[in-house]
């Protein structure tokens, strides 16, 4: 996993780039050192996966999802 380690002035300075290079996905998470043996970590956000995102992603969908009740248990089992 791609990590970048800056002080907390270095961070200030470079905000923009460093922001940038989070979102284009070069690096995954930065580490800053804010003194005291203290650290501070950011990521970008991922989106949650619960059911309102499912129930959005089924309803986008052009065809309705068939799923054989018959089989159903059986593919799980496998």
């Amino acid at each position: 996993m791609q990590s970048k380690t800056v002080k907390t002035r270095e961070f200030l300075r470079n905000f923009k780039t460093i922001k940038g290079q989070l979102t284009s996905g070069r690096i995954h998470y930065v580490v800053i050192d804010i003194g005291e043996n203290r650290e501070l970590k950011l990521s970008v956000r991922r989106p949650p996966s619960n059911g309102k995102d499912l129930a959005r992603l089924f309803s986008s969908l052009p065809k309705p999802i068939r799923i054989r009740r018959t089989h159903l248990f059986d593919e799980l089992f496998q």
